[in-house]
């Protein structure tokens, strides 16, 4: 990932292609979905099909394993993971919604979550592996693609999405 975030500093541009959103959601889905389920989180899924976006398929690929794995990492034991796919108003682009129960999260600094190197767990002895360099890098990522992704917390739910 380290190598990743550095070249994104040194890219220009991003080649944007037509591309199925709904099978790249629906393939990163599934093969988190043993994970979360084995460890007994419910793990929701609300892909269409056929929702294409302009954008860079191996880029949109890692920014959905990204807020994935960090939904299944950071979800409460038992709780519920939930990811959709929406079309935009009018066709033009999708939404894609990745939640979590996250009962430790009422009182992080939401604003922080995509600063390089932050995690709300500061903890050094943290059974959560990583380096907090995943979502600055969905940010970065969505952003070379002119889209957003951002950051919410209602009661014990925390969501990202992204909008492209």
């Amino acid at each position: 990932d380290l190598v990743v975030v550095t070249r994104l500093d040194e890219m220009e541009e991003v080649a944007l292609t037509n591309t199925d959103f709904s099978a790249i959601v629906r393939d990163a889905a599934e093969s988190f979905r043993s994970v979360a389920e084995s460890s007994g989180k419910t793990f929701e899924t609300r892909v269409p099909p056929d929702i294409y976006v302009l954008g860079e398929k191996r880029t949109l690929q890692h920014i959905t394993s990204i807020l994935i794995d960090n939904a299944v990492k950071y979800c409460d034991e038992k709780g519920i993971i939930s990811i959709a796919l929406t079309r935009r108003t009018k066709n033009k682009g999708a939404v894609l919604s990745v939640s979590n129960t996250y009962e430790d999260g009422k009182n992080a600094d939401l604003s922080r979550f995509f600063e390089r190197f932050y995690r709300n767990d500061e903890s050094h002895h943290s059974e959560k592996s990583g380096f907090g360099i995943g979502l600055s890098m969905a940010k970065e990522m969505m952003e070379r693609m002119n889209g957003k992704i951002k950051v919410n917390q209602s009661g014990n739910t925390i969501q990202f999405t992204a909008e492209i």
